[in-house]
């Protein structure tokens, strides 16, 4: 009892340490000067306040001068003061190379800049700019605290809410400006976003898959076709860590599909689960922000043709070093990407040699003695899913669980591929 209300005062303690950081992180936020210009960001989500962090690199910002006359640049009165034109020193804004903008030109009290950095405090000829400015350590307080949350409270998604509502809170400069906005607009926002939505159905659909696998008895068949093949722990990690390079076209379903999958073949041969959920992780995103076709591909593809495309502009010509398509520029950077490609290589080599080292080896050892997992443990895994048993068990058979897959598979990546012809003007710069 005691230890329980000591554990209680624990977590009481680490969450008001959370609150006060918070509100620590937006004091230096609260202050936001009003000057004659403001900056503002196309990209920026609509009601949300615009925040420049120092080091940040932004594209498409502009900064406009206020319409004279006294207007506080944060009322809804202020205009765009179209007499201001001409040459006019920038400080606080640096190139993509790091050279400070200087003198800018301003087009109908407006300077648009392509690609730009934040140094510091912006100013035009030493006048203030408003908008709020933020020291780059405070943009890494929020995963931060997320991070230390989950380590400290074991809960994921109380961590997560958590380093949410320190981010809205710097974001606001407020208090309970940042409370209400993590309800109203980011919570709400994000459930009622569409790409969000086909996420949670197809993470759900995928989920519905496998549980018929299991129903139809494909898991255990899948088990027992290995029983007869290998009989060793190293065979079903590396049935693991080969179906995850297999599932190559999104992380979520990969790490959906081959977790729920194959648990059942590693808990056969005395795997642990932390060893399980190593060699998911470590093919799960790695292989799918590496593979020429996988849902990774599309956001990688458009960062990159955010940056071709201003310098395509700025020299105006067909191609910039050599590229003109983002596709190709991506293709060439593959080999470039060492973290996935060491993740793979690295998973397979610890199963192919039986390394293991520090906590994994502690795991592994633990799990030869028939514990799986560590006590106390809470896997994320539903119990339903768990629990699923064939129908039929007399009629097992290994490819209700491959032809499922294999189906699968083919149809996301058709998909892709349709999907993608249809978005381009040449399919042929596939």
């Amino acid at each position: 009892m005691k230890c329980s209300t000591m554990k209680g005062h624990h977590r009481l303690f680490v969450l008001l340490a959370i609150v006060i950081f918070a509100s620590g992180a937006a004091v230096p936020l609260l202050q936001e000067p009003e000057g004659a210009f403001r900056v503002v960001w196309k990209n920026l989500p609509e009601g949300m306040p615009l925040t420049l962090c120092d080091g940040a690199r932004y594209r498409d910002l502009a900064i406009e001068r206020v319409d004279g006359g006294g207007v506080p640049v944060s009322s809804e009165g202020a205009q765009v003061d179209t007499s201001f034109v001409g040459l006019h020193l920038v400080n606080g804004l640096a190139d993509d190379a790091g050279k400070p903008v200087g003198r800018v030109k301003f087009e109908a009290g407006r300077a648009a800049f392509d690609a730009c950095q934040v140094t510091g405090p912006i100013t035009v000829d030493g006048q203030t700019v408003s908008g709020r400015h933020v020291a780059g350590f405070w943009s890494l307080a929020a995963p931060l605290m997320a991070i230390l949350l989950a380590i400290l409270l074991r809960e994921v998604l109380l961590a997560l809410l958590l380093g949410i509502w320190a981010g809205v809170i710097a974001l606001e400069g407020e208090l309970l400006a940042g409370t209400l906005r993590t309800i109203d607009r980011h919570l709400i926002g994000a459930l009622t976003d569409g790409s969000h939505i086909k996420i949670l159905v197809f993470s759900c659909t995928l989920g519905g898959v496998v549980a018929m696998i299991s129903r139809m008895g494909g898991v255990r068949a899948m088990v027992e076709a290995l029983a007869r093949r290998g009989r060793t722990g190293r065979a079903a990690q590396l049935t693991t860590w080969l179906t995850g390079v297999l599932v190559f076209f999104d992380d979520y379903a990969n790490a959906l599909l081959v977790g729920n999958t194959m648990r059942p073949v590693t808990d056969r041969y005395g795997v642990s689960r932390e060893k399980l959920a190593y060699l998911v992780d470590s093919t799960s995103a790695p292989v799918a922000c590496i593979a020429p076709v996988s849902t990774w591909i599309v956001a990688e593809v458009g960062y990159i043709n955010d940056w071709l495309e201003p310098h395509l502009e700025r020299v105006s010509g067909e191609s910039f070093a050599g590229y003109s398509k983002a596709y190709p520029l991506f293709l060439d950077s593959i080999t470039y990407n060492f973290y996935p490609i060491l993740a793979l290589v690295f998973g397979a080599m610890i199963v192919w040699m039986r390394r293991d080292f520090g906590p994994m080896l502690a795991a592994e050892r633990r799990a030869a003695s028939g514990e799986l997992m560590a006590k106390g443990a809470r896997p994320l895994a539903s119990a339903e899913m768990d629990a699923a048993e064939p129908v039929d068990p007399e009629r097992l058979r290994w490819w209700n669980g491959a032809l499922p897959i294999m189906t699968l598979v083919l149809v996301v990546i058709c998909g892709l591929y349709l999907d993608g012809v249809r978005s381009i003007d040449e399919a042929e710069s596939l």
